[in-house]
């Protein structure tokens, strides 16, 4: 199952209006697993690029912010663990980071991996204590009631590398989760877990 909302008109600055940009949901059903599992992909409005004022570009990435929640709050059910990812275009910006902070809640997956007893395998360039604010590319997460959700392992995929050719103008970002839920939990049925 699939729900999707377009940012609105006045949600987008510059030359970032000529693409249709967005928010995603793919509910995904996975064998033997008791819930479903929410996953929301974005691509939110640049700063640089987009070649508009920054005043406007900052407008535009707090709208877009505020409707991927709002789409979230209504489409995403409690019982499900969900996964947020995408181009958020936050990189160098705190105050980017400060408005979308305000109105997602899910746990970052660079916050989760920085720390060394968390048992997340990191096969990827870090710097500093913030590595999250060096990317474009980032992963949010939240346990479901009924399964749990962690970061394991988070590596850069098209990074040039041997075997792994440049497809964009930054690397892909791979992280791999274990969900964790009670034996003999009773699983949810595709028309029980309609989105909203």
């Amino acid at each position: 199952m699939t729900e999707l909302r377009a940012f609105g008109g006045k949600s987008c600055a510059g030359l970032d209006c000529l693409a249709n940009k967005g928010v995603m949901l793919a509910r995904i059903y996975v064998p033997g697993l008791p819930t479903p599992i929410d996953v929301y992909d974005t691509h939110m409005n640049s700063r640089g690029a987009s070649k508009a004022p920054a005043a406007r570009n900052l407008a535009a990435h707090d709208r877009q912010a505020l409707e991927a929640s709002e789409f979230i709050d209504r489409t995403h059910n409690d019982d499900f663990p969900v996964i947020f990812g995408g181009d958020f275009n936050m990189r160098h910006s705190e105050p980017r980071w400060e408005n979308f902070t305000r109105y997602q809640p899910m746990t970052l997956v660079h916050r989760v991996c920085i720390e060394p007893s968390s048992g997340c395998l990191v096969k990827m360039s870090w710097d500093g204590d913030a590595p999250w604010m060096d990317t474009q590319d980032l992963q949010f997460f939240h346990s479901g009631e009924r399964a749990s959700i962690r970061p394991i392992r988070v590596e850069a995929l098209f990074d040039g590398s041997p075997g792994s050719p440049q497809l964009s103008d930054h690397d892909g970002y791979m992280v791999t989760y274990r969900i964790e839920w009670l034996v003999g939990a009773v699983a949810i049925s595709p028309e029980l877990a309609g989105c909203g």
